[in-house]
């Protein structure tokens, strides 16, 4: 069954954003999460477990970094998507 499991992983067409390599993903995730209701949900996921499913420490930082300074200034991940530059900043 391993090899199932395998074949469902390959095609998983939000395989990108449940387990983000990198931080411009993570950048993709939020902006996309303001319009989509899956996206919105397994961005939640991400903030609730501090970004465990992360495949590598950047994308890690970047949920980190959205989750403190959305909380900082108490608005929500698409708000601070939308402002110019901040997610840019944030991730570089």
């Amino acid at each position: 069954m391993v090899g199932a499991a395998n074949h469902a992983a390959r095609h998983d067409p939000l395989l990108w954003a449940r387990r983000p390599k990198s931080a411009q993903a993570v950048l993709l995730l939020v902006r996309g999460a303001a319009g989509d209701h899956r996206l919105r949900e397994i961005l939640a996921a991400h903030r609730a477990n501090g970004g465990a499913d992360c495949r590598s420490a950047a994308p890690r930082a970047a949920i980190r970094a959205l989750g403190a300074l959305a909380s900082e200034e108490g608005v929500h991940d698409q708000d601070v998507a939308g402002r110019k530059g901040v997610l840019e900043e944030v991730l570089a």
